[in-house]
């Protein structure tokens, strides 16, 4: 869209536009994480997988603060 001179507003409109699907993209893993990984640490006697997990997922949510 640069290179062909398209206006301004209508390439931010585009980039706005990635920027969400990515986002969106982001969030349906991280909820699969937490469904999948999560719950069967949680489930585990040993308390370190869950720790272990719960410390990921934060420090993972920092990263996007």
């Amino acid at each position: 869209m640069i290179d062909g001179g398209d206006y301004c507003v209508d390439i931010m409109t585009q980039l706005r536009a990635a920027r969400n699907a990515i986002k969106s993209i982001e969030l349906s893993v991280l909820e699969s994480h937490m469904k999948a990984c999560l719950s069967e640490a949680c489930c585990d006697p040993d308390p370190v997988p869950k720790e272990t997990r719960i410390k990921e997922i934060i420090e993972l949510l920092k990263k996007y603060e």
